[in-house]
C-alpha cells in the first residue's frame, strides 16, 4: 500500500465531480487528481532508487 494523501485538499486521494459527462469545470477534483498523481510519482521515483 503506498499512502497518496497528505496535501491540503487531496488528503484522502482525488476525488471529481463529473457533470454531463464531463470532469472539465470541477477545478478542485483535477487538483486533488494531479496531486494524487505527483505523489504516485513520487514514490515510484523512490522506489525505483532504492538499494536493494
Amino acid at each position: 500500500m503506498i499512502p497518496a494523501g497528505g496535501h491540503a485538499p487531496a488528503f484522502q486521494g482525488a476525488t471529481l465531480l463529473s457533470v454531463n459527462d464531463s470532469i472539465a469545470q470541477d477545478d478542485l477534483g483535477l487538483k486533488t487528481a494531479a496531486q494524487l498523481g505527483k505523489r504516485v510519482g513520487e514514490i515510484a521515483v523512490r522506489l525505483a532508487n532504492r538499494a536493494d
